[in-house]
């Protein structure tokens, strides 16, 4: 088992690389396949945090990862044969996606064909017809068997039971594809034997070899000396891939120089030709129309079909030509948009370019038809920015505000380049979350204040009103504000305390100052605090302050004030003194 680690130098700074994985087909569950953290150089003890996952299009998960360890196990045997048919190579692909900061990998587990299958022949017995008495060297083009292994694991050679007659050659396509041909060794004689039975065996490379066989029976005929030929050796043709059945793909014509039932020619498949292709197409045996038969569902979008010309005659003589059929697509795929990840809410201080989602965003039309486009609008601080591959970011383009949009309904829309073109839309609901970004404002205009003396302890002096865009212990939170009086200058010794008022007592925003003694006369009058506002607890870690200074003459008594200096958890506060006689 063998383990790439690929670090790519990408536009956007979330994805970080791609990781390969080798692993054998038919793998036994719960074999260890590599370890992520170890291969990535990610912390171990990090990665509940970071919430490592694996996200897969696939309904089969193969594949376990331990979100704790990062090791990675087989969960399913993978058939190469069932995911990836013949192709030459084989891959799961995988995303791998962390949190905080958020982060993509890419995951490839490369499939290993084993020699797991043995190659077949569609039918058991095969029919040759062969009229006596032609001369040696005539050629007749035999079945080819059919291996779903790849590579040395797929058919390598043919075989032929011994007989005195017959040998077999191989002959190779202008593709490049090899089949079997029986070639005539020494003429049949007809009144000797009728029928000769030969066994051609399929044979792999792989280790331990496997084999398939079948039976050819050759039937001695009488005399037919014209072989059918067609117009073209390779025929060629384009089809829309939603055509309706009946549609017509091509016409194939063969001619035969024989008379009578030697020269009338009938088409029909050639057992070359898939069993999948045979159900895609029709072909009509008098006239050599090929029809669509049924949907046309393919990965390749160039099919390969053999057509086999047969005469009527007695010996039943047959020649095969080519078909080849592009599948034309058209734009009957829209985009599909798969959110990855989505971070809500996001600080009102979020630096530009900060990674607010990851989408996926994919078109299974091939070409132009799956090209696409992805915007937002412009009257929002965000923007998308292709990451990697199919994959977008969602990134902040301006600064944020709570105050002016506390939210956004973001519309992500994705076009094709198709005709006519095909789109999608997402929704993406983004919170703004608040910071302590506003002071407080008063909503009092500035007045003098007159304290009668004598006055009640816990008597109302004045109510002062104030306004904070933030919220909770940033804004106007009730209950959680606090106004602090500050004497101007030492010299005063007279105060009044501040209290804060229970909830529900007055509206939100309002608080009102109350003495905590007598106030007397004989102290010096004419002082002007001022009083800081502070939002949220005074012990928090940033605040912003309001001042307004407050002019409280007192009217006058015959008895002195004193004033008490009161905080609140250290911090100093003041109220309104005396003025002097």
């Amino acid at each position: 088992m063998r383990v790439y680690l690929m670090v790519c130098c990408l536009i956007f700074y979330t994805v970080r690389g791609q990781v390969e994985y080798s692993i054998a087909e038919e793998t036994e569950p719960g074999a260890p396949v590599g370890n992520l953290a170890q291969d990535l150089g990610i912390d171990a003890t990090r990665l509940p945090s970071r919430r490592f996952r694996m996200i897969t299009g696939s309904s089969k998960q193969y594949f376990n990862l331990n979100a704790s360890t990062g090791a990675l196990s087989v969960n399913e045997p993978v058939d190469r044969e069932e995911i990836c048919a013949q192709e030459p190579t084989c891959s799961l692909n995988y995303e791998l996606v962390l949190e905080t900061p958020l982060e993509l990998y890419k995951l490839q587990f490369k499939i290993l064909d084993v020699n797991d299958h043995a190659p077949t022949f569609l039918l058991e017995e095969y029919h040759v017809n062969v009229a006596e008495f032609l001369a040696p060297g005539v050629r007749f083009t035999l079945p080819i068997a059919h291996d779903l292994d790849e590579g040395i694991n797929s058919v390598q050679s043919y075989i032929l039971s011994p007989n005195q007659h017959f040998r077999l050659e191989m002959q190779t396509r202008g593709d490049g594809s090899r089949y079997p041909e029986l070639v005539l060794e020494k003429s049949l004689d007809r009144e000797q034997q009728a029928v000769h039975r030969l066994t051609i065996t399929a044979k792999d490379g792989g280790s331990p070899q496997r084999s398939g066989a079948a039976q050819i029976v050759v039937t001695v005929l009488d005399t037919n000396d014209n072989v059918p030929t067609f117009e073209h050796s390779v025929y060629r043709a384009n089809v829309l891939e939603n055509s309706p059945r009946g549609t017509l793909v091509t016409r194939v014509q063969a001619t035969d120089l024989d008379e009578g039932q030697n020269g009338e020619v009938f088409y029909s498949f050639s057992n070359s030709t898939s069993p999948e292709l045979q159900k895609m197409f029709s072909i009509n045996s008098q006239n050599g129309e090929i029809k669509v038969n049924g949907a046309l569902r393919v990965q390749k979008p160039l099919l390969e079909m053999f057509i086999e010309a047969r005469d009527k005659g007695v010996f039943g003589m047959s020649s095969v030509a080519k078909l080849l059929v592009e599948i034309t697509d058209v734009n009957n795929n829209a985009p599909e948009i798969t959110l990855t990840s989505l971070s809500s809410p996001i600080p009102e201080d979020s630096l530009l370019g900060t990674v607010v989602a990851l989408l996926s965003i994919t078109d299974e039309d091939p070409g132009e038809n799956g090209k696409i486009i992805c915007k937002v609008p412009v009257d929002i601080p965000f923007q998308l920015r292709s990451s990697f591959d199919d994959y977008y970011s969602l990134i902040t383009s301006d600064l944020l505000d709570r105050e002016q949009v506390s939210e956004y309904n973001i519309t992500v829309t994705a076009s094709d380049l198709g005709s006519p073109p095909f789109a999608i839309q997402k929704a993406l609901w983004v919170q703004i979350a608040d910071v302590n970004d506003n002071p407080p404002k008063f909503l009092n205009q500035i007045r003098e204040i007159y304290i009668t003396e004598n006055n009640k302890p816990g008597a109302s002096v004045f109510q002062m009103l104030a306004s904070d865009p933030d919220l909770g212990e940033n804004g106007d939170e009730i209950c959680k504000k606090y106004f602090y009086v500050s004497l101007p200058s030492s010299r005063l010794d007279c105060a009044l305390s501040v209290w804060i008022v229970s909830l529900g007592c007055l509206p939100p925003s309002s608080r009102s100052l109350f003495p905590d003694q007598v106030l007397k006369r004989s102290q010096p009058r004419g002082a002007r605090p001022t009083s800081p506002l502070t939002p949220g607890k005074p012990s928090g870690n940033s605040t912003s302050t309001s001042q307004r200074q407050r002019h409280p003459p007192r009217k006058e008594g015959n008895e002195s004030s004193q004033a008490v200096l009161e905080g609140r958890r250290g911090e100093a506060i003041a109220a309104a003194g005396q003025t002097e006689d």
